[in-house]
């Protein structure tokens, strides 16, 4: 990754940048503040629900919630997740809806033995 940023390390002029080492670190900066704020995202957008399900065990709650929380995470992948193309949007908010679902399969009142 270091050797890409240094290929590409031209300004907006096409000079190369004099701070190439700065460069490098803002970038790097960059990209984990990118990640962090996803890892928290992801956190929040699934320990929310599991919360909700569990403080009010009815099946209409817990279908509800389920429901927007798998709309609001849609809208919010389609809207800030410019990098990725809408099939990954599909897949991703496919993946976390089959989560949510099972959590709430096995959440559900009605399974108790």
């Amino acid at each position: 990754m270091k050797d890409d940023i240094i290929r590409n390390a031209t300004g907006p002029v096409g000079f190369r940048e004099i701070d190439q080492a700065g460069r490098i670190r803002r970038v790097q900066k960059k990209a984990f503040t990118a990640r962090l704020v996803f890892a928290l995202m992801i956190g929040v957008s699934l320990i929310g629900p599991i919360l909700i399900m569990t403080l009010h065990e009815s099946t209409s709650a817990s279908l509800c919630t389920v429901s927007v929380a798998t709309f609001i995470f849609a809208l919010v992948m389609a809207l800030f997740a410019t990098e990725v193309d809408g099939k990954d949007v599909l897949a991703a908010t496919a993946a976390y809806a089959a989560v949510l679902v099972v959590l709430f399969g096995t959440s559900t009142p009605s399974n108790a033995i």
